[in-house]
């Protein structure tokens, strides 16, 4: 998280750079397995060009319920209050959801997000 590379945590990975950072994780009021709607507050880097409301797979029982002041809330669910996040300087991010799932109606947008408008990779 030092080396200033891009890291995009998915799930579990999401918590883990939550823990890491200093974030609060504890067992989530009521588990997330399925289908939901995320409402995004902030559609930049990996949610560019998103909608306010995009439905998502979640499949958890932890959730990330703080953040230390140098990561911003991107997103939230009904039972998730931050459901993705980012850095305010470094290229980290974390979705709580499963962008890699058909069932993430726009999951592929934001794989590509993350490639070509957060790591900067071409498409040659």
């Amino acid at each position: 998280m030092e080396l200033r590379l891009p890291i995009l945590g998915l799930c579990y990975g999401h918590q883990l750079l939550a823990y890491m950072a200093g974030g609060e994780v504890k067992p989530a009021k009521r588990k997330e397995y399925g289908a939901t709607y995320a409402t995004i507050n902030k559609p930049i880097g990996v949610l560019k060009g998103l909608n306010r409301r995009e439905k998502v797979w979640m499949s958890h029982g932890d959730t990330v319920f703080s953040i230390p002041n140098e990561y911003e809330v991107l997103a939230y669910t009904e039972n998730c209050p931050i459901a993705a996040f980012k850095h305010n300087v470094k290229p980290i991010y974390g979705l709580q959801w499963h962008p890699e799932m058909v069932h993430t109606e726009k999951g592929i947008q934001m794989l590509r997000n993350f490639l070509f408008e957060v790591c900067k990779c071409e498409a040659n």
